[in-house]
């Protein structure tokens, strides 16, 4: 993959939501809550393969409400998140984006394998879409996880937040004095 900059995550979700937008989604009654927290340092990531993690995630939404033929809402929220394990390392500050929709949930029968390829609840699909998705954010040396029940599906990613950034950020901000 490329070689990572550092990016504002929000302009990473601000372009994967214009994308989602173009899908008629108001056709179909989807609404689209943007929680971003403004004070978010940079991220040393790939801005490609970040907006196409979020766009994928959003898409899976997407289509939960189509295939059950509903209205519902998405949605995606970053808060910097303090003294967190992400693969079993320790970081003072990560980025924590969530993508919570109400949509039906994943079923139980593969809720756990998820991430795994040829995994899907499609009728017709690769199963390579989460996949794909967990192995972008692995290469970020961050996380995902996912939590699903009839109530709706949160899908929570953890990308570490380099101190130099972090501390730049605070520095700016006079966060710290």
């Amino acid at each position: 993959f490329k070689q990572k900059t550092a990016y504002e995550i929000s302009a990473c979700l601000v372009g994967s939501e214009m994308c989602i937008r173009d899908r008629n989604i108001e056709k179909q009654k989807i609404q689209i809550v943007k929680d971003y927290d403004p004070s978010l340092p940079l991220l040393e990531i790939d801005r490609a393969l970040i907006s196409q993690v979020f766009f994928n995630l959003a898409t899976n939404s997407i289509e939960a409400f189509k295939k059950k033929n509903i209205s519902g809402k998405i949605t995606i929220r970053s808060r910097v998140a303090y003294e967190v394990y992400i693969n079993n390392r320790k970081f003072k500050t990560a980025c924590q984006i969530d993508f919570i929709d109400n949509g039906p949930g994943i079923p139980d029968d593969i809720i756990d394998s998820v991430f795994f390829p040829l995994v899907s609840s499609k009728e017709i699909a690769s199963g390579l879409g989460l996949s794909i998705v967990k192995g972008i954010i692995n290469q970020h040396g961050g996380s995902i996880d996912c939590s699903s029940d009839e109530t709706g599906t949160t899908f929570t990613i953890l990308l570490p937040i380099s101190e130099i950034n972090f501390e730049k950020t605070t520095r700016k901000e006079g966060i710290n004095g």
